[in-house]
């Protein structure tokens, strides 16, 4: 299987019909793709805009203990068409997850301008070569952790962002009660 990973606190209104349209594709050209969301409030939104079929291979997650051990069993990030996101994909690129993001995003300012998509027509481009092309989706992750290399200033994020999730969850738990 080939696990695409989308990952936000705001996927549910951040997956609109271009970027469901994104999804549709790589599911109808690699068999084998998957799609994984990790958002605690997740209800389905980007299923009822795809085929009963793909929606089959769209998993909802909620948030995990330890999203690095997470990333390690996906093989590639997407970034939906947001503003946001930056973190999570810093995450990624810390376990050399390729990214694949548009530009003026919060993923810009770390992954590159080089290396996000000028636009949706390239995004799309992109994303249908990684799912088909191990080379393609190597040579993303060798940029990606070259890109990584080159920001130690946020080694201390990993912790800074377990406390917070950890804070949030304390929170939530206490408002399901």
């Amino acid at each position: 299987a080939l696990v695409f990973v989308m990952v936000g606190n705001r996927l549910a209104s951040e997956i609109d019909d271009t970027f469901a349209g994104v999804v549709s594709s790589i599911l109808t050209d690699n068999k084998k793709a998957h799609v994984a969301i990790v958002c605690p409030e997740y209800t389905g939104e980007l299923n009822t805009k795809l085929t009963k079929k793909q929606a089959r291979r769209v998993h909802k997650f909620g948030w995990q203990d330890d999203l690095g051990a997470f990333y390690r069993a996906c093989d590639v990030y997407l970034n939906p068409f947001r503003q946001g996101g930056g973190i999570t994909a810093y995450l990624a690129m810390r376990e050399g997850l390729p990214i694949v993001s548009l530009a003026h995003c919060d993923v810009e300012n770390y992954l590159g301008r080089e290396i996000c998509a000028a636009d949706k027509d390239a995004y799309r481009a992109r994303v249908l070569e990684l799912s088909s092309d191990a080379d393609a989706r190597g040579d993303l992750r060798a940029a990606v952790l070259e890109r990584i290399a080159l920001i130690p200033t946020l080694s201390e994020v990993p912790e800074v962002l377990n406390e917070v999730n950890e804070h949030a969850q304390e929170v939530y738990s206490r408002g399901q009660s």
